[in-house]
């Protein structure tokens, strides 16, 4: 009987399935190509909180680009409602693009139904007939 409980506890800790613990999905960021290059937009972020990492990768390819900041000091603050930094990485027309951003907390931000220090989007890079690049969304 003890060994039956003490089964029963190790496989319940170990699941690190907890009663009240529930998957909070990353906020949607927003995508669009300004002045030749990808804008990446997170709207409801605070000035508070700052770039803690990215990763970029095209549908069905792996491993894609990815830029972690491993110390605080490295963090970059990021003014609201401008573009997040891209570093140089190459968007090409015809690629689907999925797309994470990874922010610090800000406490004082509030629940929600989705994760305000995650932000994420799916993209197709197209060419428009006057050979500008545009984004178009994809589940």
């Amino acid at each position: 009987m003890q060994r039956n409980i003490l089964f029963l506890i190790m496989t319940t800790s170990l699941a690190g399935c907890h009663l009240g613990d529930r998957i909070t999905p990353p906020s949607d960021a927003e995508a669009a190509f300004v002045g030749g290059s990808l804008c990446l937009m997170t709207p409801g972020r605070t000035e508070i909180q700052k770039l803690k990492g990215v990763m970029f990768e095209i549908r069905g390819e792996s491993p894609g680009f990815t830029k972690i900041f491993k110390y605080e000091r490295e963090y970059l603050t990021v003014k609201k409602d401008t573009c997040i930094p891209t570093f140089e990485y190459k968007f090409e027309s015809g690629k689907a693009y999925n797309i994470t951003l990874s922010f610090t907390p800000d406490t004082g931000n509030g629940r929600s139904d989705y994760n305000p220090n995650y932000y994420s989007t799916s993209f197709v890079v197209w060419e428009g007939s006057d050979k500008k690049k545009n984004v178009s969304y994809v589940n």
